[in-house]
């Protein structure tokens, strides 16, 4: 996100290795808001709770964007960040072509 990016680029003029701390945080704050969502007992309190689940959970692109523009050589970079754009965009497929399996006939173990 957005604000990731941001966090990053303060915490890397500051010290290098505090970059891969925002995904961490990221994940601190993204863990206990799916519980709150998942838990909660109503739709609005849910989506508020996912929202904060997302944007909590996305901070690593920034940070990881981050590192990799700073430590691959400028050779090879267009498709360092190539891969892990398709390795995203796996990622995000996933749970479609699982459901699509298993919707299909094939047990959740199997499609997993």
């Amino acid at each position: 996100t957005l604000a990731g990016g941001v966090l990053t680029e303060r915490l890397a003029r500051a010290n290098k290795r505090a970059v891969l701390m925002v995904p961490v945080a990221g994940c601190v704050v993204a863990v206990p808001a799916f519980l709150l969502a998942v838990g909660s007992g109503g739709f609005r309190e849910a989506m508020a709770f996912f929202v904060v689940t997302f944007v909590a959970a996305e901070c690593w692109i920034g940070a990881v964007m981050c590192v990799l523009s700073q430590e691959v050589p400028p050779q090879i970079r267009g498709v360092a960040t190539s891969m892990i754009s398709l390795l995203t965009i796996v990622g995000n497929a996933a749970p479609l072509a699982i459901g699509a399996l298993v919707r299909g006939g094939v047990g959740l173990q199997t499609a997993l």
